[in-house]
């Protein structure tokens, strides 16, 4: 079964947020840590938002909260261009009541 899960990204070089909707085939998300989480939407990234162009991440701090099924991690964007600091937050997709 797939989860369907939001990153909410804060740039340190924008003005904005952005929000990306992504999905995993892994059924235990919520059970892996912290990072394999954000690993889920690194690939997501690397692969549907920057095809072309070589991105890392640099995770400088990340936790989980198991209540309520979110991460949080701020890093960088590591891109040949140079870096972009970020604030990041994901979740489950609510589903509309």
């Amino acid at each position: 079964m797939s989860r369907t899960l939001v990153a909410t990204m804060m740039s340190a070089t924008g003005d904005n947020q952005e929000e990306y909707v992504f999905t995993t085939e892994d059924d235990d998300i919520w059970q892996k840590t912290p990072l394999n989480i954000i690993r889920a939407f690194a690939e997501y990234v690397d692969e549907e938002v920057f095809p072309k162009e070589m991105v890392d991440f640099e995770i400088n701090a990340s936790f989980k909260n198991e209540e309520h099924k979110c991460v949080t991690a701020m890093g960088q964007m590591v891109f040949e261009r140079g870096r972009i600091p970020f604030t990041l937050m994901i979740g489950e997709r609510k589903v509309p009541k």
